[in-house]
């Protein structure tokens, strides 16, 4: 990792520390969802999964073991880890001073809920909310006083490739611990990449909508998923789902797809009350596969954006940058800390990885993260 010289401009972090790092070469120890939560003790918790490889250079393949967290007393600068758990991968979330981790086991079967009641010290034993397989990255979600609105990937029909989502609802005014708590919509699928939009040149897999974020425009609520179009050949096209609850039902069905920057790659959106805009963190790509030297797709380029509506976005600048192509940046999350932002992403440092076979979990903080932000919003006539 490193930061761009006065000439070609800076990055917005300033200042870079190493959750973990692995030197085994048969471990992996960042895997693809580094996940950040600021609890009201200022206890910073990040978890991630840990990973053997099995094979050689780029046929290197991961499989998860286990899930690693890792605590924090000094917003970010030192860490400790804990030892490998059976921690849940999806969201993590504080309500009255109970933080509670809502996702998958490693092995995608089942959703769970857990919680620990000392900041991450001890956890409950999970406990199952639905049956099937899900999964999820430390995506978005909308919090209300005493609601919770994410959602989880879902497999095809045929138990495929993951292509579709579900949308979850909790009800924060009881027990979040009681499956009662909780609701699921019906299964959204891909509906299919429209005409026009592909090339095909990789047609060996199937396009996928993944990684789904959930957010609150106006009222109204939106699922917006990374598209995996052409293997990666098409980059920044979101597709967005339209969820409605009345209370007994969850309704949720296609909208539409719309440019957005960084969708080919897991991404992070969440809303700042205090500047009133969402922000994004995605990963830009400075070229697609099919031009590229090496036909590798690039998580080079970790970005913050910042928007009115979720759906058109400005830059407001580069957190961190990879010169080479055999190392990357990526799988983004954040935790917003008063006017600081705290970004984990995960990382490859190591020469000879492969693009999943990341080695390293770093920490980024951006100090006034709203200061590059345009004032964008309209004068009232």
């Amino acid at each position: 990792m490193m930061k761009m010289n006065h000439k070609n401009g800076r990055t917005l972090a300033d200042r870079c520390t190493v959750v973990e790092r692995v030197t085994d070469s048969d471990e992996c120890s960042a895997g693809a969802q580094p996940n950040i939560a600021l609890l009201h003790d200022g206890t910073l918790l990040c978890r991630y999964p840990l990973s053997n490889m099995e094979g050689d250079g780029e046929s290197r393949k991961r499989r998860t073991i286990g899930m690693r967290l890792a605590v924090s007393h000094d917003r970010g600068v030192t860490w400790q880890t804990k030892q490998q758990t059976d921690h849940l991968m999806g969201i993590m979330f504080e309500h009255e001073k109970n933080v509670y981790q809502l996702g998958n086991p490693v092995d995608r079967n089942g959703l769970f809920i857990r919680r620990s009641d000392d900041s991450g010290t001890t956890w409950s034993a999970p406990v199952p909310l639905a049956d099937g397989r899900f999964y999820n990255q430390a995506a978005g979600y909308v919090r209300k006083p005493e609601k919770i609105y994410c959602a989880f990937g879902v497999p095809a029909p045929d138990g495929g490739r993951w292509k579709g989502s579900i949308a979850v609802a909790g009800d924060l005014s009881g027990d979040p611990m009681s499956p009662k708590a909780w609701r699921f919509s019906d299964p959204l699928q891909y509906p299919g990449t429209p005409p026009g939009i592909s090339r095909a040149l990789s047609p060996i897999q199937e396009d996928q909508m993944l990684e789904p974020n959930v957010v609150e425009r106006q009222g109204k609520l939106f699922v917006l998923h990374r598209t995996k179009i052409d293997r990666y050949n098409i980059s920044g096209l979101c597709a967005i789902g339209d969820l409605e609850d009345d209370g007994e039902r969850l309704w949720y069905r296609f909208g539409q797809f719309h440019p957005m920057p960084g969708a080919q790659h897991k991404f992070h959106i969440f809303y700042d009350a205090p500047s009133r805009l969402y922000w994004n963190l995605a990963n830009l790509p400075a070229q697609p596969p099919y031009l590229s030297l090496n036909g590798r797709q690039e998580r080079r380029i970790l970005v913050l954006l910042y928007s009115l509506d979720t759906l058109n976005w400005f830059q407001a600048g580069c957190v961190a940058m990879c010169k080479s192509w055999r190392e990357s940046t990526g799988f983004g999350h954040a935790a917003v800390a008063g006017d600081d932002l705290l970004v984990v992403a995960n990382g490859i440092t190591q020469p000879g990885r492969a693009l999943f076979d990341a080695d390293t979990i770093m920490c980024y903080r951006i100090k006034n993260f709203r200061e590059p932000a345009l004032d964008i919003f309209p004068a009232s006539d």
